[in-house]
């Protein structure tokens, strides 16, 4: 999966360069660990903590969500992989939450 991903990002930034349009550095290919059982605000502090998004110790789960979000689309990630998914605490509510997320991003795959 990392060779996969690794290669994915080299291509993207090839094509489209290290910028965006609006500046921000390109991060195609977003790699998160997971440790322990995490559920949504961890995952998104986790997505955070991956961007050196300066808001990533105070906040909701919703608002953190939302910073993540904004990242994302800011540095137009392409692929997310999230790495030891297991740790997600599927059995509660918060593993629906994540799957019912990441379905309603503006760069999911239909």
């Amino acid at each position: 999966m990392l060779a996969f991903a690794g290669k994915f990002h080299r291509r993207e930034i090839a094509e489209k360069g290290a910028f965006t349009a609006d500046g921000h550095e390109r991060l195609p290919v977003c790699r998160v660990g997971l440790t322990g059982n995490i559920g949504m605000k961890d995952l998104n502090r986790s997505l955070l903590k991956f961007f050196g998004h300066p808001g990533r110790n105070r906040g909701t789960t919703a608002q953190f969500g939302q910073r993540a979000l904004d990242c994302m689309l800011a540095c137009e990630v392409r692929l997310l992989a999230l790495d030891d998914l297991h740790f997600l605490k599927w059995r509660q509510s918060n593993g629906i939450e994540v799957i019912t997320t990441s379905r309603g991003s503006p760069t999911s795959s239909p």
